[in-house]
């Protein structure tokens, strides 16, 4: 019988069962549910019960007692590696030349169990939920998570362009977007976005298409698959009741303290580089700038006024130095995104000039690529 010993309430989204060993590598774990408030609140009472229901599925005796221990330990070993790399005490290195043989054999071996502790996991949640929760729960986690990656902290993190300190009520304005954000007019994108993605080698989860299926979602066909109906009262608010405003203000109070430093160094950056690129195009005017220059004013416009502004201006780079591997990299990235195949050959000129693009390059050629199918 699994017991957990605390609950620990988080600004992530995300949630987790985390064992912490008392006797290290012997093991008499203590088990830690780690719950995320954005994710509450994303997410009605039934559907984040689904999500509960799913990690402590991953503790449940209802798995291979060995696979679940093999799954667990692998966890445990990389958090013990990450804290050595992190210490860099002088010991650290008695354990490099094990870890650099134990590490690839054992991932290897426990990287094949991972997906069927995943599944294991999901059977959990639609056992205690039921099926429909349980889909509805990573339709919706998947939708709302790209909502807040590509929308509401690209929004947040413009702010710094015009105020000198950090938002104040980022929370209150993260948990009232997450009301809508599940039908939104890219909510359909970002769905059909999840649902191309296929399982590979390179994630211990299943793709979503694969674990709907696994649950025998009736709408797990991609092209049926509609969004599920709007959360009217999520888990947060439900569960929560009056402390959601308490938590969130903390949140926000904390959110902005930990920001602040930072955020006005960035400001500071932002004023001075917006400044310095306002007086480059009247220069470009009644002289050529320096190839310096001219990168800035490039690098500057696709940081501050949007890569679409930027794109002529990269070109106008290659058109004088066709080897920049920065400017062919920079251009063939923007070209990409816009699914113009020419990006391609910009993207291979750059990790022909600057093997340091090789490995990103690969990646951005791939996805494009994997898109086009």
């Amino acid at each position: 019988m699994w017991v957990v010993y605390h609950i620990l309430l988080l600004d992530e989204f995300n949630a987790a069962v985390v064992q912490r060993p008392r006797l290290g590598i012997f093991g008499w774990q203590q088990n830690y549910l780690l719950i995320g408030l954005p994710l509450m609140q994303a997410l009605s009472q039934s559907q984040f019960r689904a999500v509960l229901a799913h990690e402590l599925g991953h503790l449940s005796g209802n798995h291979s007692r060995f696979a679940g221990w093999i799954y667990r330990l692998g966890i445990t070993w990389y958090q013990i590696l990450e804290r050595l790399q992190r210490e860099q005490g002088g010991s650290s290195f008695i354990f490099d030349s094990f870890f650099n043989w134990y590490a690839p054999f054992f991932n290897a071996y426990s990287f094949v169990l991972a997906p069927m502790d995943e599944y294991e996991a999901d059977r959990c949640a639609a056992e205690l939920a039921g099926a429909k929760n349980a889909a509805e729960a990573l339709i919706n986690v998947e939708v709302k998570a790209r909502f807040l990656e590509s929308s509401f902290w690209p929004d947040v993190l413009k702010q710094v362009q015009h105020q000198i300190e950090p938002p104040a009520t980022t929370y209150t304005r993260m948990f009232t977007a997450l009301e809508t954000a599940g039908n939104s007019e890219f909510a359909t994108k970002w769905l059909q976005q999840a649902l191309a993605e296929k399982t590979n080698n390179a994630d211990t989860h299943p793709c979503l298409s694969d674990r709907l299926t696994a649950l025998g979602y009736s709408q797990a066909n991609q092209q049926k698959l509609t969004l599920p109906p709007p959360v009217k009262t999520s888990a947060a608010q439900q569960l929560l009741g009056d402390v959601l405003n308490e938590l969130t203000a903390c949140f926000n109070n904390n959110w902005k303290q930990a920001n602040d430093t930072p955020w006005r160094q960035r400001y500071a950056y932002v004023q001075e580089s917006l400044q310095k690129l306002q007086s480059l195009p009247e220069k470009a005017q009644k002289q050529p700038l320096t190839n310096e220059e001219a990168w800035n004013r490039a690098c500057w416009t696709a940081e501050f006024k949007g890569q679409e502004v930027a794109l002529p201006l990269f070109k106008e780079i290659l058109e004088t130095q066709p080897s920049h591997a920065a400017a062919n990299y920079a251009f063939g990235q923007i070209l990409l995104q816009k699914d113009d195949e020419i990006g391609i050959v910009c993207i291979e000129k750059a990790m022909k000039s600057q093997p340091d693009y090789v490995i990103d390059g690969c990646y951005l050629i791939y996805f494009c690529m994997k898109n086009k199918k």
